[in-house]
């Protein structure tokens, strides 16, 4: 049932522009460009591929759409991930767009689900899927002028048998017969070449891609007949890739459950190719070209210097052939809750290099920067069995990436310099880190020197106090402490300062000898102090004149020394397995890992 709020529009920057600003003036100027010629319509079959590929297409079927009479609509689109012989409901109460938020029917959704033939989509499924999301900023663009007077249900349809179809139909036909819904039927046409496993030519004396051309007309011609039968028929004859079969099937159905009492017609109104096939290893309809990836890639490189990649864009511009370039790729968990002390640095630096590189003469379309978040990409991680972060992966132009591909940065740390020599190695581009300029340093310096000197000036009569030997001392004793407790690490890893686990635990030590929190750094800094204190009044003791102050002197020395230094073993052994030391305790400290 449904329990998340939002579904992302996780293929906007893709896919589409995520900047609403120029996904609404791209969306007009197809849809000025489109002529008003069917409508108003009450139900219409539109692409899902990219939109350099099909929206001025798809401009022609949301041209015929009255928004003033919908009120609400139905998006009905292929499963493309996951297996699924049923039908699925978005589980969101929103689905975002970079125009802005649509809201999702939760009473039809669940009228729809009380019938038994529905089940609820997970979020990763919801997101993945692109059938459904290439429609919504069309059906946001079409009704913002209605925008908080309709809704939508997106529905994801299976590999449905004929049967299903048909008992699907008779479900949606009610909603078919109201005028306030609109149905929007998202499909591609036929996918054609050897990567899709279809290469049917059965008519050699024209371009393969008149064939594909004719064989999709030949679907769309009996389509209009409204005639779901001869459909199916021509399916089982051609065995045509249509990816929207089953959502047009069960609109078909419903209107064959609506014949008797409504008065329906269908036209196709445009028909475009993502390619012209003319050679049985060219493909046609689907994955985008390697100049229109470097493109992509090259204007989401303007905005900022690392891309940040979700699952989607990982499998389009990492994964998916065709690519030219390398792309460097950050794994990481910069989410306050994943407590992943050394990511934010391991960013920064990460950040310095992708802008040097960015803003260097040896800049070009060849290397790429990005990033994957466990939080955005938890897929990809699974995918790569990364159970660790940070991880920095360089993916070559060709082939899959060999062990040196993969930074030792346990071995080499996370400097920008040490990357930018790791990437030159990698790919033969040579990278010169330009750090911005800090000058806290200098500040900080210069504030220290002017506290000293006038310190030291309005003392000028009375300076005895610097060849205080206690004084010196006990300033010698606390930097030593500063240094053994960890001080350094704070400054260098910036840990949280306790941790807080999920059910509200707390806990004050690290559980690996690889890291600490805050807190713990000053609890063994007070352990250290009282085992100096106790070994001080030992040594005391042996210099003073009263036997009974002396003994009392030990006493105390000893007790602080045997107890503190053996607090001090405990936390050792709670932070590595099988450390074989310890003293009086047995109990180690509770600490996370």
């Amino acid at each position: 049932m449904p329990n998340n709020k939002y579904r992302e529009a996780t293929h906007a920057g893709s896919w589409y522009t995520d900047n609403g600003s120029e996904l609404s003036t791209q969306l007009n100027c197809w849809l000025d460009d489109a002529t008003l010629s069917f409508g108003p319509a009450r139900a219409i079959i539109a692409p899902h591929a990219g939109y350099r590929y099909c929206g001025a297409c798809g401009a022609f079927a949301y041209r015929q759409i009255s928004p003033a009479v919908v009120k609400r609509v139905f998006i009905l689109g292929p499963s493309h991930h996951v297996r699924l012989n049923r039908c699925a409901l978005s589980a969101v109460k929103w689905c975002r767009t970079p125009l802005y938020d649509l809201l999702v029917d939760q009473d039809i959704n669940h009228t729809l689900f009380r019938t038994g033939h529905f089940r609820w989509m997970d979020q990763k499924t919801d997101e993945d899927e692109h059938s459904i999301e290439m429609h919504l900023p069309y059906v946001a663009k079409v009704m913002e002028m209605f925008k908080d007077q309709f809704t939508i249900i997106p529905v994801m349809v299976g590999s449905l048998s004929n049967d299903w179809e048909e008992k699907y139909g008779k479900i949606f036909a009610p909603y078919l017969a109201d005028p306030q819904n609109l149905f929007v039927i998202s499909s591609d046409f036929c996918h054609w070449g050897q990567r899709f496993r279809y290469t049917c030519y059965e008519d050699e004396s024209v371009p393969i891609y008149q064939w594909i051309e004719k064989l999709d007309k030949m679907g769309m011609d009996l389509i209009e007949t409204l005639n779901a039968e001869s459909f199916s028929e021509y399916l089982r004859k051609y065995n045509n890739t249509i990816c929207g079969r089953h959502p047009i099937g069960v609109l078909m159905q419903a209107v064959e459950e609506l014949k008797r009492e409504f008065r329906m017609s269908f036209k196709f109104l445009k028909y475009d190719q993502s390619n012209q096939c003319r050679g049985m290893h060219d493909s046609s309809q689907g994955q985008q070209s390697l100049s229109d990836k470097v493109q992509q890639l090259l204007d989401m490189n303007t905005k900022r210097p690392v891309l940040r990649f979700n699952g989607n864009k990982f499998r389009d511009f990492v994964k998916s052939a065709p690519r030219n370039y390398s792309i460097v790729v950050m794994f990481t968990a910069m989410a306050p809750a994943r407590q992943c002390v050394i990511c934010r640095h391991a960013h920064d630096e990460y950040t310095i290099v992708a802008n040097s590189y960015r803003y260097s003469q040896t800049y070009s379309n060849k290397l790429f920067f990005a990033m994957v978040d466990f939080d955005e990409g938890s897929d990809v991680f699974q995918m790569l069995r990364l159970n660790t972060a940070p991880v920095f992966i360089h993916f070559p132009p060709k082939g899959k990436p060999k062990p040196a591909d993969t930074m030792d940065i346990q071995r080499v740390g996370v400097s920008a310099e040490v990357i930018g020599k790791w990437i030159q190695e990698r790919t033969d581009i040579q990278i010169r880190i330009f750090r911005p300029p800090n000058y806290s340093a200098t500040v900080a310096i210069l504030m220290l020197s002017l506290f000293v000197g006038g310190f030291l000036y309005l003392r000028r009569n009375n300076l005895d106090f610097l060849y205080n030997k206690q004084m010196w001392a006990l300033i010698a004793v606390v930097f030593c402490f500063a240094m053994v407790s960890g001080q350094m690490w704070n400054h260098i890893r910036s840990p949280p300062f306790v941790h807080k686990s999920q059910n509200g635990g707390i806990a004050y030590i690290h559980g690996s000898s690889q890291g600490q929190l805050v807190i713990e750094t000053y609890i063994v800094m007070f352990l250290n102090a009282m085992i100096v204190l106790g070994m001080v009044l030992l040594t005391e003791a042996g210099w003073q004149n009263d036997h009974r102050k002396s003994k009392v002197t030990a006493i105390v020395g000893l007790f602080l020394v045997v107890v503190f230094f053996s607090l001090i073993l405990s936390i050792f052994r709670s932070k590595a397995q099988g450390y074989p030391y310890r003293l009086l305790c047995n109990q180690t400290w509770q600490p996370y890992t």
